[in-house]
């Protein structure tokens, strides 16, 4: 009588996902390889037509450099943007780029990647939360004595 060891099956099984997983990341891997070699030729085409049309070198640096500084003030990188609907801050889903929804009232909101209009609302309105105006104590109101 031949014994069929049950944990044989599932090994095999738990190896053929595993390989299926491997072989996932590595079609990823070379997907983002490709876009990123799309990219680089975009970003070469651009910066010699700036230089084409008489944008200098250097200004370009510059605003390398200012960009650069701007991520370095927001070290995390969190995106988000001000929920138009409620007020509510919205966040970038990691499972959809560029998309977001609130959790609120379920307002959808886009992140343009250049946006930088809604950037600014959106640290504008950070910056108005974390520092609200100076209003005088009122003991008689914040003590419900009326």
């Amino acid at each position: 009588m031949a014994y069929n060891n049950p944990n044989q099956d599932v090994s095999y099984m738990s190896n053929t996902r595993t390989s299926d997983k491997v072989m996932d990341q590595a079609r990823e891997i070379e997907n983002i390889s490709q876009m990123i070699g799309k990219m680089d030729i975009i970003l070469n085409a651009m910066f010699e037509l700036f230089q084409e049309t008489g944008v200098e070198k250097q200004r370009i640096y510059d605003k390398i450099d200012e960009i650069i500084q701007r991520r370095n003030d927001n070290p995390y990188g969190v995106e988000f943007r001000i929920c138009p609907k409620c007020g509510h801050k919205i966040t970038e889903a990691r499972t959809t780029p560029m998309r977001g929804n609130c959790l609120f009232c379920g307002e959808k909101a886009n992140f343009y990647p250049y946006d930088e209009e809604a950037r600014k609302q959106a640290e504008a309105e950070e910056y108005a939360q974390l520092n609200p105006p100076d209003e005088p104590y009122d003991l008689v109101k914040n003590l419900n004595l009326e």
